[in-house]
């Protein structure tokens, strides 16, 4: 573990961070603004909350799913979180439909598995 000193990246005020060695400036500075106590900044800590819940319940929810499945999903996280998009879905070859959807202060991970037989003479 290594001592750094960062800022905010949206109102410049100095924090210590202790983190991972050979972090760059850029790194350092994103681990101060998480600290900080500006609006900006605690709106941009909502935002890496709402993303760090959703990967971890895509990855409690999928686990036994495809890779390129959670891929996907976990790539769309910091879309959905930012509320730039607010809903994705996918589905797969194999039945299973994932759905994310934005809401206020969360993400809504849901998995839908269709089981559909038919017969036709």
């Amino acid at each position: 573990m290594a001592s750094y000193t960062g800022c905010c990246i949206y109102c410049g005020q100095l924090a210590n961070v202790v983190a991972g060695e050979g972090l760059t400036e850029d790194e350092v500075n994103k681990l101060a603004t998480l600290q900080c106590n500006c609006d900006e900044a605690q709106a941009l800590q909502k935002v890496e909350q709402k993303k760090t819940y959703a990967e971890a319940n895509i990855k409690r929810l999928f686990e036994g799913d495809s890779a390129g499945l959670r891929h996907v999903l976990l790539e769309s996280t910091s879309c959905l979180a930012a509320q730039n998009i607010k809903k994705i879905t996918v589905t797969t070859a194999d039945g299973v439909r994932a759905t994310l959807t934005a809401k206020e202060n969360s993400i809504k991970c849901e998995r839908t598995v269709t089981d559909k037989k038919s017969l036709e003479d």
